[in-house]
């Protein structure tokens, strides 16, 4: 006897973020203040350093065309930003002690 599968009750798989399209990982991310799509500072040749200071980001698939719509989510991706890079510092210092 077959029982069909459904797309509904297959595990769900991780989900993939970043021009990389790889998971969420140990990597510092920052967020797109347009589409929210998370990006590995790594792949985006960015800093850690210049990831804190950003006061908004916006990903090259949104900028592309069109004009920056000031304060668009920017608040809401800086604490989500902020959050991610201070998880990542605590992770390495743990590491280190």
């Amino acid at each position: 006897f077959f029982w069909p599968v459904f797309s509904w009750c297959a595990p769900m798989a991780e989900p993939l973020y970043c021009v990389c399209r790889g998971p969420e990982d140990e990597r510092p991310m920052v967020q797109c203040d347009s589409c929210e799509e998370w990006f590995h500072c790594e792949c985006l040749n960015m800093s850690v350093e210049e990831a804190e200071r950003l006061d908004t980001f916006e990903c090259s698939r949104c900028h592309v065309g069109k004009e920056k719509v000031p304060g668009k989510g920017t608040r809401k991706s800086q604490r989500k930003t902020q959050q991610k890079l201070d998880e990542q510092r605590r992770r390495e210092e743990e590491e280190e002690e």
